[in-house]
Formats: C-alpha cells, sequence, structure tokens
C-alpha cells in the first residue's frame, strides 16, 4: 500500500510537470536545456530512491582505511603499493557507470567518478549501487586510483587519506 501510495504521488508530480511545461514555453526550454546540457548524477537519484522509497538502513560493510605501504603520483591519479593481494572497499558510495575486465569506476553521490584500476575478482556488475565500505575486489599488490569531475581530473591528495 506504502509503494501504492509513492507511486501515484510520482505520477502526479510527473503530469503536474508536464501541464506546467506545455503551458509556459520558456520553462519547456529551461527544462529541456537543463536535461541535454548537464550531467545526469545516477547517485543521487540512486540516494533519493533509497531514502524515501526503498527505505532500508544502510549500513557500512568495512570501515578501515586502505592499509597500503606507499603511494605516488602516477598519470592523472595515484598508485598504491600493497603487501600482497589485498580487498579493495568502496572509498565513497555511488553508482557503477563502468566496468570492464580489472577497471571500475563508480560514480559517487557528489558527481565525483572514482576509477579504480588492476582489480580482479570483483562480483559488482553495472549499475550497481555500492555504499562505502562495499568490497569491490581484490588487487595484487598494485592499485591505480583517480578522480574526475565534469572531464577535469582531480587532486588524489584530497580524497585518499
Amino acid at each position: 500500500m506504502k509503494f501504492l501510495n509513492k507511486l501515484c504521488l510520482t505520477i502526479v508530480l510527473v503530469l503536474v510537470l508536464l501541464i506546467f511545461m506545455k503551458s509556459n514555453s520558456k520553462l519547456k526550454v529551461e527544462f529541456f536545456n537543463k536535461v541535454y546540457d548537464s550531467n545526469i548524477s545516477f547517485s543521487y537519484f540512486n540516494k533519493i530512491y533509497n531514502k524515501y522509497i526503498k527505505s532500508e538502513e544502510i549500513k557500512e560493510v568495512f570501515n578501515e582505511k586502505l592499509d597500503y605501504m606507499s603511494i605516488e603520483k602516477y598519470l592523472d591519479g595515484a598508485k598504491l603499493i600493497f603487501n600482497g593481494n589485498t580487498l579493495i572497499p568502496a572509498l565513497a558510495s555511488g553508482v557503477i557507470t563502468f566496468k570492464n575486465n580489472d577497471t571500475i569506476v563508480i560514480q559517487r553521490i557528489d558527481g565525483i567518478d572514482e576509477v579504480y584500476a588492476n582489480i580482479s575478482n570483483s562480483n559488482v556488475k553495472l549499475y550497481d549501487y555500492v555504499n562505502k565500505g562495499d568490497i569491490l575486489g581484490e588487487v595484487n599488490n598494485t592499485l591505480y586510483l583517480s578522480y574526475k569531475k565534469d572531464g577535469v581530473f582531480l587532486n588524489y591528495e584530497d580524497y585518499i587519506k
């Protein structure tokens, strides 16, 4: 019953928005420009969905810091050296927007793309929502991390502590 109420409310809100857009051409142009000219944060919508619709409590699973031996600048990010095989947790919550053999990109709730490379034995899938601390996979000695927002690489030192 709760879900049905939320679904009906959502439908009503969408219909009201469509009616206003039809009657106001300026609003219509502004809406379409905003939608087509900006990045959509899937993580933000997923956070809202989890908070208001899904209503499950989110618990941090793995709250330890990355225990690396050394860190150094590498290309547009950082190279972290570990002592042997190490489990790698998500450093922030978000949606997995890219995944291939050894690379995972998480779009964080704040819109920053967090790129993990050299990951193996990963069970996460494309468009999965991961919470901070969820295990992404493991690395054998080396993890490459970089941070990107709106096509610009960010300083890794601001995010890896």
